[in-house]
């Protein structure tokens, strides 16, 4: 009897140690949820003022005097539709190699 109510303290034990440690997960879990969340909000907030640049509807008003001058930040960034055929072109030229006249071969892999 001594043996069984033993093993059963062991186990109990076991349980709550494991019960602890699953809390503790959980407050881990809860903290890196959260900031995942911060993290997500700010980038949002930065694509949208990107967005709003590119459109031309940053909230800031003009300096220039000349309404057909454009702000050098429109001069220099693309729009993100062209940044994504940008990115893709890079990816398929990534395993090409020019010879001396200019003509693209792909790597053996």
């Amino acid at each position: 009897m001594k043996e069984m109510a033993k093993g059963q303290q062991q186990l109990l034990n076991i349980v709550q140690e494991l019960s602890q440690k699953n809390v503790i997960q959980e407050k881990k879990l809860a903290e890196a949820t959260d900031k995942l969340e911060t993290a997500t909000a700010k980038l949002n907030s930065v694509a949208e003022k990107i967005d709003n640049r590119l459109d031309g509807h940053d909230g800031r008003k003009s300096t220039s005097k000349s309404s057909a001058s454009t702000n050098l930040s429109e001069m220099t960034l693309p729009p993100l539709n062209k940044l994504g055929k940008h990115f893709s072109d890079g990816l398929t030229r990534q395993n090409t190699f020019m010879d001396g006249v200019g003509v693209p071969h792909k790597f053996k892999e």
